[in-house]
């Protein structure tokens, strides 16, 4: 690809990124049960429960419209944190992500 075209496009998604909620985008690949925090640098705050936590804040604040010192209650924090650790019903066994994988896959291949 022509170096200039490529500057481009990168250029014009730079922009659009810059005009949209990022925290929306950033929350939902991490509530994809099947990325989670994969994709995220290992520097990135986005790796840590806490930085996923203040993520999860400020849209809980923007969604629900809240004081700014409002947080989602202890059972909620608690099933965050169980599911950025993999844990109990957020497990991959729990949520049968193998088996909706196998799912997806067999409705692709009959299709």
């Amino acid at each position: 690809m022509d170096s200039t075209i490529g500057d481009a496009v990168l250029n014009s998604i730079d922009k659009r990124w810059k005009k949209v909620d990022q925290d929306v985008f950033i929350l939902a690949v991490f509530l994809n049960p099947y990325v989670r925090t994969s994709c995220f640098a290992p520097e990135s705050s986005y790796s840590s429960f806490n930085g996923i936590w203040a993520l999860v804040v400020r849209v809980y604040r923007r969604v629900f419209n809240t004081a700014s010192n409002e947080e989602p209650g202890y059972e909620f924090s608690n099933a965050a944190r169980d599911y950025f650790s993999w844990l109990g019903e957020f497990s991959e066994s729990g949520m049968r992500l193998q088996d909706h994988r196998r799912q997806a896959e067999n409705e692709v291949i009959l299709s």
